[in-house]
């Protein structure tokens, strides 16, 4: 189906973009190759919802600008949920977000840029 391909093409893009070498063992990686290695697989997957753990912890300032840019696509076809304590990085990629305070008291919050 063309959207597959579509993805196809755009993870070959990304790994390229990343310098990732397929051959090379996932130990051989730097961390913030193992997580882009990481984001793939989970954009990869064919499912509705993607929970992301701290996702850019290990990235370097281009690779998390350009991780914007694919949430934000992502983001049109799918919810995704994102644990981080990157307030700059969550105030590009979501329109809210739900943070917790000592006592576990829950505060939603909204973003007004989109």
């Amino acid at each position: 189906n063309i959207k597959n391909q579509e993805k196809y093409i755009s993870i070959q893009f990304l790994v390229k973009y990343c310098h990732l070498n397929l051959m090379t063992l996932v130990e051989e990686l730097s961390t913030g190759q193992k997580k882009i290695v990481k984001i793939l697989c989970a954009l990869c997957t064919d499912c509705h919802f993607i929970l992301l753990d701290e996702p850019t912890l290990g990235l370097d300032k281009e690779h998390t600008s350009m991780f914007y840019e694919i949430l934000k696509q992502e983001g049109k076809e799918r919810k995704i949920i994102i644990v981080s304590h990157d307030e700059d990085f969550l105030s590009h990629v979501v329109s809210g977000y739900m943070e917790f305070d000592r006592q576990n008291n829950c505060i939603v919050k909204q973003y007004t840029n989109e």
